[in-house]
């Protein structure tokens, strides 16, 4: 997805009922490079897979608790992706400059 030169990525992930914890990973790319790379979480941390407990319910079902939201500095990244399996957990994504 393009990032739009914005400077943040908010990624939220949900539990689709699946019977184990979940993970995405979230690359980034840039043209000066033209590479791909895992992207870092804003507090520093270098990991760049967000993990979603098992939640025990169906989506509707669920609280704000069973979700996870991580946000990523983006600054000059161009494009992002997400790498998981997309039949056990929804990814919501935004972007924001502030």
């Amino acid at each position: 997805y393009s990032t739009e030169s914005q400077r943040f990525l908010h990624v939220l992930v949900i539990d689709k009922n699946a019977s184990t914890a979940l993970a995405v990973t979230v690359y980034g790319y840039a043209h000066a490079f033209g590479k791909w790379f895992p992207l870092n979480q804003i507090n520093g941390s270098t990991a760049a897979t967000v993990t979603v407990a098992d939640s025990g319910a169906a989506e509707g079902d669920q609280t704000a608790a069973n979700r996870e939201m991580v946000t990523f500095e983006i600054a000059g990244i161009d494009r992002v992706a997400f790498v998981g399996t997309t039949a056990d957990v929804r990814v919501l994504a935004a972007c924001s400059t502030f």
